[in-house]
């Protein structure tokens, strides 16, 4: 078994609840991700697969991290311009190791 010092748990909020007293989830499919995204589940799934998008894998179930949806709608409505979503991963990865390392 593993030492669990080696890996501290990271900090998550969890169980933010909405009306009706059921949890928000935290990640969704893709199918669903693509929608509220308005592109094709294909053209997701390719750029979670190609490391252009953040993804979960749990065995055979990928998933999209609903806070990665909102981080890339802030810096788009932030920024005013253009995004494109495999700079704007590659950015967000460098920043979130820049923290770790901090």
């Amino acid at each position: 078994m593993q030492d669990q010092t080696d890996h501290p748990a990271p900090v998550v909020t969890l169980q933010r609840v909405r009306r009706g007293g059921r949890p928000d989830r935290l990640a969704v499919t893709i199918a669903e991700a693509a929608e509220q995204l308005g592109v094709s589940y294909q053209t997701l799934w390719r750029a979670i697969r190609d490391g252009e998008f953040p993804g979960i894998k749990i065995r055979s179930r990928i998933l999209v991290p609903i806070r990665a949806i909102e981080l890339l709608m802030e810096s788009v409505t932030h920024s005013g311009q253009l995004v494109d979503v495999a700079d704007w991963t590659a950015s967000w990865r460098a920043e979130t190791a820049v923290d770790e390392v901090v």
